[in-house]
């Protein structure tokens, strides 16, 4: 039977877990074989080295994410040439010879953030930025799409972008050595899932928290009851169940013998504001 090896960069975080699901029905739909299996903390290098064990093992095909792309071209050259294509979901490597990237343009995603920044602040705002990992593409190319958007308004600006490792604690403590070494900042972006409720959990704390506005990315739990409390002003959503399927089915076509017409192909991203979030959540 076809078996499909799907490795993201952490086992049990709910994106990935709801790109699994979304990839499971489809491979219950199709008769494909799933496995699952991440680092238990986003680690690259076990990462790899769990690509390295799906392609010793012969799988049919990998779906998985390049936190740093550089570092996994090697890998999945390694991959094609046994024969393995590889799918990438929600990080690309362009210059790598994986199969197709599926997911959101983060460019564009970046804007809507940005455009959700400038009507929560007025366009008025001086801004920390919170990143899960300084290398990874599709994270740069939410704060490209961020800037942009602010750029044309004169009293808006990034005071300075720290890196949290993607992790919900550190996202916390950068957030506080930026308003010690910053205390001019008054709204924030948390560009990875864990970001914003880091950024969060500390601006909650302060007895002028309702004058910051805070964006973000995705929807877990936190996220959304911060919208609904109106601490957080609103985030950027993804579908990864979408994710899990769009990649199966474009290993499908390859395994069939035909072509994935696109190296992108493009999924969904809705803003999640006050006026929204009841109805949607």
């Amino acid at each position: 039977m076809t078996r499909i090896s799907f490795i993201p960069p952490i086992e049990n975080h709910p994106f990935w877990l709801a790109a699994r699901e979304g990839m499971a029905k489809e491979c219950h739909r199709l008769g494909f074989n799933l496995d699952y299996v991440g680092p238990d903390i986003v680690n690259q290098d076990r990462q790899i080295e769990l690509i390295e064990i799906a392609i010793a093992s012969q799988v049919d095909g990998i779906v998985t994410s390049a936190v740093d792309p550089g570092r996994f071209d090697a890998v999945i050259r390694s991959s094609v040439r046994n024969g393995i294509p590889i799918v990438l979901i929600g990080s690309d490597s362009p210059g790598s010879l994986r199969t197709v990237f599926v997911g959101i343009d983060n460019v564009d995603a970046g804007r809507k953030a940005g455009n959700l920044m400038i009507e929560s602040s007025g366009g008025k705002a001086l801004i920390g930025v919170v990143t899960g990992y300084s290398r990874q593409l599709s994270l740069n190319q939410r704060i490209q799409g961020f800037t942009e958007a602010i750029s044309e308004y004169p009293e808006m600006r990034i005071v300075t972008v720290e890196e949290s490792g993607f992790d919900q604690i550190n996202a916390g403590k950068r957030t506080k050595e930026i308003l010690l070494e910053h205390p001019e900042v008054n709204a924030f972006l948390g560009v990875s899932t864990n970001d914003i409720e880091g950024i969060a959990r500390i601006i909650s704390e302060k007895s002028n928290s309702s004058s910051f506005s805070l964006i973000g990315f995705d929807d877990v739990d936190f996220t959304i009851e911060s919208i609904k409390n109106g601490l957080v002003y609103g985030t950027i959503v993804q579908t990864p169940g979408q994710l899990g399927i769009l990649s199966t089915e474009a290993l499908a076509a390859v395994f069939s013998g035909g072509e994935v017409p696109e190296s992108f192909i493009e999924t969904e991203t809705r803003l999640i504001t006050l006026e929204n979030v009841k109805d949607l959540y």
